[in-house]
């Protein structure tokens, strides 16, 4: 743990599920004069998506992402429902703001040991 951490800090935490359990793998205590927001990062299967939004079902069995589509923001061509994707976000005022999102095209050929 880092030092210097106590109830009421701030800090930036990043997990996986292990089955059905968010397990913590990363901690950082975030300095005084951090960011109000929290990064959000998922690698999944796209389940639902519209103009304003996009929802991601994380691989395993963690629960579904919805991520709020900014104006502006451009996807990537070709993504649509069924597409694997890795999304990034921003946690701001409780909202879930993409800010980053790529198209994974490995497909069923890829790398595998020998």
């Amino acid at each position: 743990m880092p030092g210097g951490l106590a109830s009421g800090s701030e800090v930036e935490a990043g997990g996986q599920f292990v089955g059905s359990v968010l397990t913590l793998t990363k901690i950082e205590l975030k300095s005084e004069d951090g960011e109000d927001s929290t990064e959000v990062e998922t690698q999944g299967t796209v389940t639902a998506l519209d103009a304003g939004s996009i929802t991601i079902q994380p691989e395993g069995d963690g629960p579904a992402l919805t991520f709020a589509i900014p104006d502006g923001f451009a996807l990537p061509g070709g993504v649509q429902v069924g597409s694997l994707v890795s999304a990034k976000g921003q946690l701001v005022s409780s909202v879930l703001t993409l800010t980053k999102l790529e198209l994974d095209d490995s497909g069923d050929g890829g790398g595998g040991d020998g």
